[in-house]
């Protein structure tokens, strides 16, 4: 069942992904026409894009990243003082250094 779950959400992903990439292209059709107009090849334009795009995906995948674990240190630090020690098994697999 887990396996289905993972197919899914991996087709769904890539779907979305196609949409949302020809969507962006769509609407930057202009500004890919001036980098043309002013002498850019399409090669050098595809380069720019790419170092675009991933410049973009390291930086939200960062922000992703550290704002989950923020929120996470928060809510768990939230959960034991509300709770105190009656739900300290609840987080064993936690180092008590990290909360």
């Amino acid at each position: 069942m887990l396996k289905l779950g993972t197919i899914s959400v991996a087709v769904f992903s890539t779907i979305f992904m196609g949409y949302s990439n020809s969507f962006f292209t769509r609407k930057r059709k202009k500004e890919i026409g001036l980098y043309s107009l002013l002498g850019l090849q399409k090669r050098q334009v595809a380069r720019m894009l790419f170092y675009e795009n991933l410049t973009n995906g390291y930086c939200s995948t960062w922000c992703r990243h550290y704002s989950g674990e923020y929120i996470f240190k928060t809510l768990c630090h939230a959960f034991l003082q509300t709770y105190g020690t009656f739900c300290t098994g609840i987080f064993r697999h936690i180092p008590t250094s990290y909360i």
